[in-house]
């Protein structure tokens, strides 16, 4: 009696399944979902951050502020002038790091700053003075290399009339750009599974 052999891994190439390929499509998704969004930290303002001379400090919120994390603040009139902070960094690395001021359009024009220190309070590079018209807003990058201990004080500031002014300091995830990277990648792998069949 003879039997024919066909190899496993042809029996298994041979004709891929839908649910195969659901399922495929399914870990791609959960995978990328999950790494993008452990991978960032966004911190809001509940509690008015530190006015003072002492920092809020958010140096344990963050892993490493370099990378895809942002505090989103607001700053009011009159009371609320100023927000501090401090965050922890890759030590000694070269930062980029954007930021946004908006207000609530009541007019005028906002001054605003943020400067930038280290631990020991001595200033670093990249400290920004700005204005913008009541209405629109002013944003921009802080470029400024860390200091050796990693610990970066963020003083964000505001001198005009307008009762609210909110600001974005750090980068804001898009969770559209893990989804469209996710599903080049899914159309890659399907694709390799047709040619094998």
């Amino acid at each position: 009696m003879h039997s024919s052999h066909i190899p496993k891994k042809q029996i298994l190439s041979s004709k891929p399944t839908s649910l195969n390929n659901n399922m495929l499509l399914g870990a791609a998704f959960a995978g990328l979902t999950l790494s993008s969004a452990s991978a960032a930290t966004v911190y809001t303002e509940s509690t008015d951050l530190s006015n003072g001379a002492a920092p809020t400090d958010l140096t344990s919120t963050f892993g490493n502020f370099l990378s895809d994390s942002a505090v989103i603040g607001t700053l009011s009139s009159p009371g609320d002038f100023s927000d501090y902070f401090t965050v922890q960094m890759t030590p000694n690395a070269s930062a980029f790091i954007p930021y946004e001021f908006s207000d609530d359009g009541s007019g005028g024009t906002i001054s605003v700053n943020i400067t930038l220190s280290g631990s020991s309070g001595a200033f670093l590079g990249g400290s920004v003075n700005g204005s913008f018209t009541s209405g629109s807003s002013d944003s921009g990058t802080l470029n400024f290399t860390v200091p050796s201990d990693g610990i970066v004080r963020f003083n964000v500031n505001h001198e005009s009339q307008s009762p609210l002014i909110n600001y974005t300091v750090g980068t804001v995830p898009e969770p559209g750009t893990a989804v469209l990277g996710l599903a080049g990648l899914a159309a890659i792998a399907l694709r390799r599974r047709r040619e094998q069949a």
